[in-house]
């Protein structure tokens, strides 16, 4: 029999409702401690039904997209995959 894992002690129980009801009770708690949210479904889908545009620079560190010399995913990437897999052929960014 495997025993189930208790949560971290940094978690905290639900909070006490009544929850939030737009109609019934509009001060009341928002329970995020779950992994659905009703209260943002039809926002995020609208919001993800939409087109995504990507441009290069959104690949990059932050800090480049302000034009400082920090290193790009394209320049760390490789040495990453490097140092965390040891492949048989190095891989390079070239």
């Amino acid at each position: 029999m495997s025993r189930v894992p208790s949560l971290s002690h940094r978690a905290l129980p639900a909070p006490p409702g009544p929850f939030y009801d737009s109609e019934s009770y509009p001060d009341g708690a928002i329970n995020l401690s779950t992994a659905e949210n009703s209260l943002l479904s039809k926002r995020l889908i609208e919001h993800m039904s939409r087109p995504i545009i990507m441009h290069p620079q959104h690949l990059k560190y932050r800090g480049t997209l302000l034009r400082t010399n920090l290193p790009t995913v394209e320049d760390l990437l490789p040495q990453y995959i490097n140092d965390s897999f040891n492949p048989v052929v190095q891989v390079t960014s070239g």
